[in-house]
């Protein structure tokens, strides 16, 4: 699971043009709602977001370009 810090810090270091824009997203923990019970959302990208992929994949380059076959 992707921490929210993490692919923020990845994002002001690479693309600073967006940080902005999407750190009002991912700043702030947010509230999901199931019936009658709230679940704190801390970790990852919104559900169906179109940036989640692209948010995902900034954090698993390093680990990617690191790798040997």
């Amino acid at each position: 699971m992707a921490r929210r810090d993490n692919f923020l810090t990845a994002i002001y270091d690479g693309y600073p043009e967006i940080y902005h824009f999407l750190n009002q997203f991912y700043f702030e923990d947010t509230f999901l709602y199931h019936h009658e019970e709230m679940i704190l959302s801390q970790r990852g990208v919104q559900q169906g977001g179109p940036l989640g992929p692209a948010l995902f994949f900034l954090l698993i380059q390093p680990v990617a370009l690191s790798m040997e076959s």
